[in-house]
């Protein structure tokens, strides 16, 4: 399986920079990806004031995410404060409320914070790709796209995430 640059990707963070066409038109990842850069204020992120839920396509909704992130302690927390309905259906209730290291499989919480922690360090869209991580469902493949959300345009607070299931390249998402 290749990714964008014909370079092999089974499993893996890539940062989607410039103006390249990363997905097939109209597929719901592209459709995210310009929906959430249309909403950027020159190199301001946007925030969470920005995205308004019934401007997403009614098919994407169920595919979506909304994490917040608490800081404080020794590193961030990360919180589930929107679940699309097909995930919660695929994780066997919905974690609203929850954080990620409650909810997903312990053996991943590692992977999953330094995903996430990369996406808030450098903020841009992100495409991660990997197994799901919920508990007893690691078996379905995702491609993850990651976006930053800022309250101040700079400091990332929350992200915006967009699931893709099934086993596909980026460039067919």
């Amino acid at each position: 399986m290749s990714g964008p640059d014909g370079v092999l990707s089974v499993k893996g963070l890539l940062r989607l920079d410039g103006d390249r066409q990363w997905f097939d038109r109209d597929s719901a990842a592209d459709w995210m990806l310009s929906y959430w850069r249309g909403k950027c204020r020159g190199p301001a992120l946007p925030g969470r004031r920005d995205i308004d839920m019934v401007e997403i396509r009614p098919d994407i909704l169920p595919d979506l995410f909304l994490i917040d992130i608490a800081r404080g302690g020794d590193r961030e927390r990360y919180r589930y404060r929107l679940i699309g309905t097909r995930m919660a259906e695929l994780a066997d209730h919905d974690p609203t409320g929850s954080h990620v290291d409650e909810f997903i499989d312990p053996s991943r919480i590692a992977e999953m914070h330094a995903w996430l922690d990369r996406v808030v360090a450098e903020p841009a869209p992100w495409l991660y790709s990997a197994p799901l991580a919920f508990k007893h469902r690691d078996w379905k493949w995702s491609w993850r796209l990651s976006l930053p959300l800022s309250g101040d345009g700079k400091t990332v607070d929350m992200l915006l995430l967009h699931y893709t299931l099934g086993v596909l390249p980026p460039a067919s998402i």
